[in-house]
């Protein structure tokens, strides 16, 4: 969601591949005041790990490993050039475990180490104008490990590659990465948290659902799934269908990236201080009702895929659902509603999901 210090007026008209879509006049400034960790211009781009262990091995391994709240995440995708000191390149991509395999070289000697938080046509993860990279020096041989404290520069920029890096994978496991058009470019830190016009602007990279909320509205964007809203919106207050379907539609986007469909307490972590956690499994009573409430249309979207019984047994893919919005520049959740019906989803199945988050 969208965390701002003050309050942020964004007039302006967005030309989007799927028409002429407003999104003017956004004030997001319920979402989370305060909340920067490093000011605009403040980071180098030239990220260093926080801890650097080496281990004695016959060949070349170099391991990213970021500390995500108590777990250590190996950081999976990440293109890796080493430079030996013969002048020989390599690039790889690091793999599940957050492991590059290279070609030692002499023993006693050092490789220069460069990782640049680009994923090809897809997404970078930049400054507001020079994309990050990691370096380091590495011995010859061996394994060398780098570890990203979560709240740290490094580790805040490599918060965010895991979130993008996750969200492109299962896209292009669940719909293909034909819709992805044009390269989303997040901005960190940012003076906000907002999407304009291709651009991801992150506050806090170590705030997985926000990140996850921001790109879901690029995506949303690729996707022509919807429209624009516009004005102030609060979480739990009413306001435009339009504004709640594509707010709503964002904070689903993170759960599905980042939430586990079974957990029967569903949340986030980070978004709107003043109400968190933010539960969309089970809404609050006092939760403005409607389709004009994004809190209810995440909830909404989550029930049709989710796989935690409370009171529906929908367990729909979200690949039917995307389907069924792509190219739709819809402006409610009550289009989505038909449209999914059209497409073939069980309207009493639908009708039930939609009285349990909009009704109640």
């Amino acid at each position: 969601m969208k965390a701002l210090s003050t309050t942020i007026l964004l007039f302006s008209f967005l030309s989007l591949t799927l028409g002429t879509t407003a999104r003017a006049g956004i004030d997001d400034s319920d979402l989370a005041p305060g909340r920067h960790a490093f000011a605009r211009g403040s980071i180098t781009t030239k990220l260093a790990a926080d801890q650097v262990s080496t281990a004695p091995g016959s060949g070349l391994e170099i391991q990213f490993i970021r500390q995500d709240h108590s777990a250590l995440t190996p950081v999976a995708g990440l293109p890796v050039t080493l430079k030996s000191p013969d002048g020989r390149t390599e690039r790889l991509l690091t793999d599940e475990n957050g492991l590059a395999r290279f070609t030692a070289c002499n023993e006693g000697g050092k490789a220069l180490l460069d990782a640049p938080l680009a994923s090809d046509a897809y997404f970078h993860i930049t400054d507001g104008s020079v994309t990050y990279r990691v370096a380091a020096e590495t011995p010859c041989r061996g394994v060398t490990t780098l570890f990203f404290k979560p709240d740290s520069p490094g580790g805040q920029a490599l918060g965010i590659w895991q979130i993008a890096r996750r969200a492109q994978e299962l896209l292009r496991d669940s719909i293909g990465l034909k819709f992805w058009s044009s390269p989303l470019q997040f901005v960190w830190p940012s003076t906000a948290d907002y999407y304009l016009n291709g651009e991801v602007n992150i506050t806090r990279g170590d705030h997985w659902d926000v990140v996850g909320h921001e790109m879901g509205h690029g995506i949303y964007d690729l996707g022509a799934l919807g429209r624009f809203g516009g004005g102030q919106h609060k979480i739990d207050e009413c306001y435009s269908r339009e504004l709640a379907l594509s707010e709503g539609w964002a904070s689903f986007f993170a759960a599905w990236v980042s939430v586990d469909p079974a957990d029967p307490d569903a949340k986030f972590e980070f978004m709107v201080p003043r109400r968190a956690p933010i539960r969309f499994e089970t809404i609050p009573q006092d939760v403005c009702r409607g389709e004009k409430n994004e809190w209810r249309v995440t909830g909404f979207f989550w029930d049709l895929l989710d796989l935690n019984d409370d009171g529906e047994s929908s367990q729909e893919g979200f690949a039917r659902i995307w389907k069924a919005m792509a190219d739709s520049r819809a402006s409610s959740a009550s289009d989505i509603k038909l449209r999914l019906i059209n497409q073939g989803f069980d309207a009493a199945l639908v009708s039930l999901i939609w009285d349990l988050n909009f009704a109640r």
